[in-house]
């Protein structure tokens, strides 16, 4: 598919390639919840879109502490987090680091997250 000038110098457009085209898994979180996965995601944890969206993040979380930094990080409007978690995969657990940063989208605070 042959990208037109039009999608090039838009902005949006750019963006939506560049996070589905990511090699590291990304997902963004409002309130807990999961609004956003991309497709490096699906591949490590093995859940799909339609399975994972709208879900609570916590949902996915196999150990305590994470859980606890996560929680602690939303609270004090914490800008950015790193840390070592055990997720839930569909086929098992899988081991990753995670780097969490705050965002604000339509009025809320929310976290963008990229796994290693």
């Amino acid at each position: 598919m042959e990208n037109t000038d039009t999608e090039i110098n838009n902005p949006i457009h750019l963006f939506r390639e560049a996070f589905e085209s990511a090699s590291d898994p990304i997902l963004v979180t409002i309130q807990q919840k999961i609004v956003l996965i991309n497709h490096s995601f699906e591949k490590l944890l093995g859940w799909t879109k339609d399975e994972i969206i709208g879900k609570d993040f916590t949902d996915y979380t196999l150990d305590s502490k994470p859980l606890q930094n996560y929680v602690k990080g939303l609270a004090r409007k914490k800008t950015d987090d790193f840390y070592s978690a055990k997720l839930k995969g569909k086929h098992g657990p899988v081991d990753v680091s995670i780097c969490s940063t705050k965002v604000y989208i339509n009025g809320r605070y929310g976290r963008l997250a990229v796994l290693k």
